[in-house]
């Protein structure tokens, strides 16, 4: 289940998105000119199909039979 954090202050979510590395390398990227927005605009879009398909993958395949659903989780 989802947690929402609602218990988190907004402030210190606003906090910690300044120091996402994920954002901070991109603008990194943008500003010094080593990736042009043409291809940050392909990036993103193979990204969300490689996602996008995933989902569907996930959504169409069956539920595992009730004797497989612990398997995989522990190590014997």
């Amino acid at each position: 289940e989802h947690d929402d954090a609602s218990y988190v202050p907004k402030e210190l979510f606003q906090e910690w998105e300044k120091l996402d590395p994920v954002a901070l390398h991109e603008r990194f990227l943008l500003e010094n000119g080593y990736l042009p927005e043409k291809k940050k605009g392909e990036i993103e879009k193979k990204i969300k199909d490689i996602i996008d398909d995933a989902v569907d993958y996930a959504e169409k395949s069956p539920y595992p039979k009730k004797e497989e659903l612990l398997e995989g989780i522990f190590h014997e």
